[in-house]
């Protein structure tokens, strides 16, 4: 009986030694994720103006239809930022709770956050395979005089 006390006392004197600790990656994770989801609304934004900048001045075949790729970028940047949301609620439920239950916190933080991590590798990769694409084509084709037509527009 008496050893049971003390296993209990040593436990709850370990969870209130770790929970400074605790809480502090937790805030540094939800910080992260911050800084991710705002990272992936600057790619977004960024894409979005280039996109309407080429749409205006039509670009040549190949690389209009490149724009599809942007299409599943975004899905993977919206990804990531949805995953990001769920970081930083999981962050407020775990500081509204009287009793957080600290395993399960952080175990929906780390699933959380790996997600919102892929989510944005992804999406970047896709934009960095396109951003290849379009420098290669632009280095390797010159551009053309203007036609007769683009001449009597202006």
């Amino acid at each position: 009986m008496r050893l049971n006390f003390f296993c209990q006392l040593l436990a709850v004197l370990q969870d209130s030694a770790q929970q400074p600790q605790t809480e502090k990656a937790l805030e540094a994770a939800v910080s992260f994720s911050q800084s991710l989801s705002q990272w992936a609304y600057i790619v977004l934004g960024g894409s979005v103006a280039l996109l309407f900048k080429d749409l205006k001045s039509r670009p040549s075949q190949p690389v209009r239809h490149s724009f599809w790729m942007f299409i599943p970028g975004w899905a993977f940047l919206g990804f990531s930022i949805y995953e990001g949301m769920k970081v930083q609620s999981a962050h407020v439920a775990y500081l509204m709770n009287p009793n957080p239950q600290r395993d399960l916190t952080i175990l929906s933080f780390n699933r959380y956050a790996s997600r919102q991590v892929s989510g944005m590798e992804w999406g970047l990769g896709i934009f960095a395979v396109w951003l290849v694409f379009f420098l290669t084509y632009w280095i390797k084709h010159p551009d053309k005089p203007p036609s007769v037509e683009t001449l009597d527009a202006v």
